[in-house]
């Protein structure tokens, strides 16, 4: 990715960890810029992102085995599980990940600019965001953080 490629690194922080929280939010929307190195090195790093309402635990992650991104709707029945990317990507380039909750129960994403994720109900954030990378090897940055309508 050419554009991520120009991004300057100094311009990008490697965080070990951010908790939004505890007050609900309104819309929002992630700007990650992250790196993978291949499946050896994928295999010590996750990121998570998380919110509760009355009924549901919502947490997106990445399926260290599996090597995808998910989106994991927790509720009082079976965990249902939704594919948001592949991540069949080793090239050791910088790639562009948005994230966009709408505070109102729909969510959407781009990848590199292409758009991914349909709408649905199971992205109603309210509690926390966290995100966490417990391998310093694995390059996760995150470039930009926009929180709205809070």
């Amino acid at each position: 990715n050419v554009a991520g490629q120009a991004i300057q690194t100094e311009e990008l922080r490697l965080l070990d960890q951010f908790v939004l929280g505890p007050e609900p939010f309104g819309p929002l929307e992630f700007d990650i810029w992250f790196r993978q190195v291949g499946v050896a090195t994928l295999g010590g790093w996750r990121w998570v992102f998380w919110g509760e309402d009355a009924n549901n635990l919502y947490q997106i992650e990445n399926d260290l085995a599996a090597n995808t991104l998910e989106l994991l709707v927790l509720n009082a029945g079976a965990p249902t599980v939704i594919t948001l990317i592949d991540t069949a990507i080793a090239d050791e380039l910088l790639h562009q990940l948005i994230i966009r909750f709408d505070g109102a129960g729909e969510w959407s994403g781009e990848l590199d600019g292409a758009p991914f994720g349909p709408n649905n109900d199971a992205s109603l954030f309210q509690n926390n965001v966290m995100l966490f990378d417990n391998n310093m090897d694995a390059a996760l940055y995150v470039r930009q953080i926009n929180i709205m309508g809070m």
